[in-house]
């Protein structure tokens, strides 16, 4: 009786395709392991194959201050923040912060890196390395 009322008012039937409702299952079943071990393997590479940054103290401090400053070229800071890890793992934890600061300082200015407190971090930071005997 349903299907007969449906069909007189020219409703269309649709079936339920192939895999019915199972699409969000077989995701975290099937692709999602599939992109997690491909990451994975990603990260291995770049581990593996990569090498890290070789900088100077002195330069480290350059980059800062020209950011700050407002004097170095383009892509200088990007470079920098985003361009691999260093070798110096106190140079490198200094790169991390810095890529951080947006996160932890908010530009308060539309544009901006981060806001007037994380670029008194940068400047704090470009100092302690101008200090350092290496």
């Amino acid at each position: 009786a349903w299907v007969g009322f449906t069909q007189a008012l020219g409703v269309m039937q649709v079936e339920p395709p192939l895999w019915g409702n199972r699409h969000p299952i077989l995701f975290f079943l099937v692709a999602l392991p599939l992109l997690t071990v491909a990451a994975l393997i990603a990260k291995l590479f770049d581990l593996l194959f990569s090498k890290p940054v070789v900088r100077s103290s002195a330069e480290v401090a350059g980059v800062l201050e020209a950011f700050i400053d407002e004097s170095g070229e383009p892509y200088d800071w990007d470079d920098f923040v985003c361009g691999g890890r260093i070798a110096d793992p106190g140079l490198e934890a200094i790169r991390a912060r810095c890529a951080s600061l947006p996160e932890e300082f908010p530009p308060t200015i539309s544009g901006h890196y981060c806001s007037d407190v994380g670029v008194e971090v940068i400047r704090g930071l470009a100092a302690h390395l101008r200090t350092r005997p290496y």
